[in-house]
């Protein structure tokens, strides 16, 4: 089950669209959440935790593994899917392009945050679904 605070994640493995569709789907969010005028720039709750508190809070280090898990766990099976469909790649590791999806959201979010612009995060958004 994906927790309610995921809904980009949620939206992702909704059936209707095939697995490389909902990937992108999924990084185009972040990409337009980072990019979005009026903002209020204070970027991804767990990216942000990530960074800046988990290495010294170990309820909050088990907190975050557990959530990326669960994130793990929705994109692998989305992968897996799309591996079935003929849609990605049979012969990658699922695993490793699921990890791939996560880093991936968490560099957009990141760069965003360093004043990388748009077309630059579309092109990298790309460049990580050119792996599947």
């Amino acid at each position: 089950m994906i927790p309610a605070g995921l809904p980009g994640l949620r939206e992702c493995v909704r059936p209707a669209y095939p697995a490389r569709q909902k990937i992108r789907a999924l990084l185009q969010r972040v990409i337009d959440e980072e990019c979005a005028e009026g903002g209020d720039g204070r970027g991804c709750l767990v990216v942000n935790t990530c960074i800046e508190v988990s290495a010294h809070d170990p309820l909050v280090a088990a907190s975050l593994e557990q959530d990326y898990g669960v994130r793990l766990a929705a994109l692998r099976a989305v992968i897996e899917s799309g591996q079935r469909d003929g849609d990605i790649a049979p012969g990658k590791d699922a695993r490793t392009l699921a990890r791939l999806v996560i880093a991936s959201v968490g560099g957009l979010r990141v760069s965003a945050r360093s004043g990388v612009g748009r077309a630059a995060l579309e092109a990298v958004a790309d460049a990580t679904l050119s792996t599947f």
